[in-house]
């Protein structure tokens, strides 16, 4: 009984170690996009082992608001930014799925700008003064090609995608100004389609990694007049230097 004991605990533990490994094996490179041309006069960046609830608050008092969240490498990514527009934020974690906290913010008048799964919880920001004029969220164990085709013909288009517990979570979005979108999946990153889109002056509006394949998003109507990524093992911060100082700003890391 005693060996069986010992056996389950050491089962237990092998199936723990095998799980997180297979969870920082899934996002093994971030991936930097910055834009240059789309009304921002000032950035930040922070990274922290646990949720930067503490971050975002200073920031804010600072007068920036949070731009981009992410999860990869064991570390929560936030850039807040100056000259967004955005008038007021708030922000909120669950172990679930916020559908409820969801429903209240869009009550309050807020938009969800920012929706993403990491360790082991739901975080998304809300922001007041965004363009979105209407707003839906769809979940699913697969991959929500049809309800993106469903919803882009009723005028919405994606501002969000990500994936955690088992599923794809899509944001989509009416006024956003983004028009004629594309997106493609791949399981590696999709440098050579990226850039054909490129050649046709669509832009990278949103970029995410799950379930073992990148998910790009490029629209048109970004307001976008150049754009530059850089993807790297280790996180990307004399990257993010480099182009701030030719005038890019963060619009997406994950």
């Amino acid at each position: 009984m005693k060996n069986r004991y010992f056996l389950a605990i050491a089962l237990c533990f092998i199936l723990r170690l095998t799980s997180e490994n297979s969870i920082f094996a899934q996002n093994k490179k971030w991936a930097l996009v910055m834009s240059k041309g789309i009304g921002y006069t000032g950035q930040e960046w922070r990274t922290r082992t646990i949720f930067p609830s503490k971050e975002i608050s200073e920031l804010w008092d600072k007068g920036f608001e949070v731009t981009s969240l992410s999860y990869g490498m064991k570390l929560w990514a936030m850039v807040a930014t100056k000259g967004t527009k955005y008038t007021q934020q708030r922000w909120k974690t669950s172990t679930t799925f916020p559908s409820d906290d969801i429903k209240k913010a869009w009550d309050d008048g807020f938009y969800i700008t920012e929706l993403v799964f990491g360790n082991g919880e739901w975080a998304a920001i809300f922001s007041k003064g965004s363009p979105y004029t209407d707003q839906a969220w769809r979940t699913r164990a697969y991959f929500p090609e049809s309800e993106i085709n469903e919803l882009k013909g009723q005028g919405y288009a994606i501002t969000n995608i990500s994936y955690g517990e088992d599923r794809w979570a899509l944001v989509m979005s009416k006024g956003s100004g983004l028009n004629d979108q594309v997106w493609f999946k791949s399981p590696t990153y999709p440098d050579t389609k990226i850039k054909s889109y490129w050649d046709s002056d669509y832009y990278i509006t949103y970029i995410t990694y799950g379930n073992g394949e990148w998910v790009v998003v490029m629209s048109k109507g970004a307001n976008i007049s150049d754009q530059a990524w850089r993807t790297r093992t280790y996180y990307p911060e004399n990257e993010i230097k480099e182009l701030w100082d030719k005038d890019h700003y963060i619009t997406c890391i994950v």
